[in-house]
């Protein structure tokens, strides 16, 4: 990848905010190299813009009007009523408009992240830097404070305090007004639809192999996995075989950037990923366990090759690790064998299987008391979630438990001709029954 910094009016040279920036995609955020690219891309074109900006007499040089300028510039390109906008589309050659989703998900988390990252990097930064004139108000600086700048605390600090003012001082600020707009107009609940079917798993996992097909049963392990223990496709992809205690059926789940990936050129390490997770340890659940169990038995036994210079668990054919395959040939190949399976026109992809884990748990599995359901807390911890909010989404209130209710109470009643004065009788004598087997539980002497 290209570090550096190019415009209209300057030379390729390495542009070191720019660098940092993409190592930090790369090594701290671990994101994958397709990732990574598209990122970069996007601050790239922002660096531009704002060097471009930096070199026009504005009348505010003020970074959050840089900001409101490129967002014009962005969505309006050419059709921009701004003339200053309409300069910059002149010199940076910008024709087409940029739509509102682009800018409001991909553009903004990137852009975002880079001013993050120039707040915390800041004390490297020095008077070469593009948005030196736009903290500094294009103020022409003394002889002290251009010394100063050589130390890297008084520029530092203003620059630090410039951008917080304007992004970062809110924890959920954006960049983009229309970040935040769009972000409300489109906020929705967890669509049910996004999961996998539960009463159609087993019919996945349960296939029998085809002669055609010599991966079929380290397919079968990845997707059994995935709906054994609901974790992200990447940490089942990046799994090594130490990580598996065969004896006792348990799986740790382990960042790659928290140790020694050994083995793997440099190509194949960039593409390792990690989304974070706040346990490592994983305990499978019935009755996905045994498919996976049973697929891994036949995996490790006619596909998996032990002469190579890795330990990740999946592989590829020619015994290269499963991870660095592209996640939409990895799709194509999950709806193949869910249309094999009778799910046909599937347009769910492999995290479906992640979403189905959450919902039964959380809604049907049994807890061992004659019900039904994990307590949230239990499923937060196996899904690694930081935060309840991400696993409440799981929980089915108002649609399958309550047409369940439903439906069942309109088949006695009707069946029954019961009245209303009845229903209410009903319930009242099975709250009574109820507390009297409570009362059965206590101890004597409190009875």
């Amino acid at each position: 990848m290209l570090l550096s910094l190019h415009t209209s009016n300057s030379n390729d040279v390495e542009y070191k905010p720019f660098t940092q920036y993409v190592e930090w995609l790369e090594f701290t955020k671990g994101y994958a190299s397709a990732t990574v690219e598209q990122y970069a891309g996007h601050v790239a074109r922002f660096i531009d813009f704002v060097y471009e900006a930096s070199t026009m007499k504005l009348e505010n040089s003020d970074i959050s009007n840089v900001l409101y300028f490129y967002q014009d510039y962005l969505l309006y390109a050419r059709e921009s009523e701004n003339p200053i906008v309409l300069k910059l589309c002149e010199r940076l050659g910008k024709e087409n408009q940029t739509s509102v989703s682009s800018v409001s998900q991909g553009i903004e988390a990137a852009i975002s992240g880079f001013l993050t990252l120039q707040i915390i990097k800041s004390e490297s930064i020095d008077q070469t830097n593009v948005f030196t004139k736009f903290v500094t108000n294009g103020v022409m600086l003394s002889s002290s404070q251009k010394k100063a700048i050589k130390d890297s605390s008084w520029l530092a600090s203003t620059i630090r305090g410039s951008l917080e003012r304007c992004f970062s001082n809110k924890r959920k600020a954006k960049v983009f007004s229309i970040s935040k707009q769009t972000r409300a107009a489109q906020k929705k609940k967890y669509d049910n639809n996004e999961d996998y079917p539960l009463e159609r798993v087993e019919d996945l996992l349960a296939q029998k192999p085809k002669r055609t097909s010599a991966c079929f049963h380290r397919d079968m392990a990845i997707y059994s996995l995935l709906a054994a223990i609901g974790c992200r496709t990447h940490e089942a992809l990046q799994l090594r075989i130490g990580d598996i205690n065969f004896e006792e059926r348990k799986i740790r789940l382990i960042s790659p950037f928290s140790r020694n990936n050994q083995g793997l050129t440099s190509e194949e390490a960039k593409k390792l990923r990690w989304k974070g997770r706040e346990t490592e340890t994983v305990l499978p659940v019935y009755p996905f366990d045994d498919h996976f169990w049973e697929h891994l038995r036949y995996y490790l036994k006619d596909f998996f090759r032990t002469n190579v210079s890795h330990d990740f668990l999946f592989q590829k054919a020619n015994g290269r690790p499963y991870f660095i395959t592209n996640r939409s040939d990895r799709n194509k190949q999950f709806k193949k064998y869910a249309a094999a399976s009778g799910f046909e026109n599937i347009k769910l992809a492999l995290h479906s299987l992640r979403h189905m884990y959450g919902r039964y748990l959380l809604n049907y599995y049994p807890n061992g008391k004659g019900g039904y359901g994990m307590p949230m807390e239990y499923v937060q911890i196996l899904m690694g979630h930081g935060s309840a909010n991400s696993t409440k989404m799981y929980a089915i209130h108002d649609t399958d438990i309550l047409e369940a209710y439903i439906e069942a109470a309109n088949r006695i009643n009707h069946g029954e001709r019961t009245s209303l004065f009845d229903i209410k009788n009903q319930y009242i004598d099975a709250q009574i029954k109820q507390l009297q087997g409570q009362k059965k539980e206590l101890p004597k002497h409190v009875q």
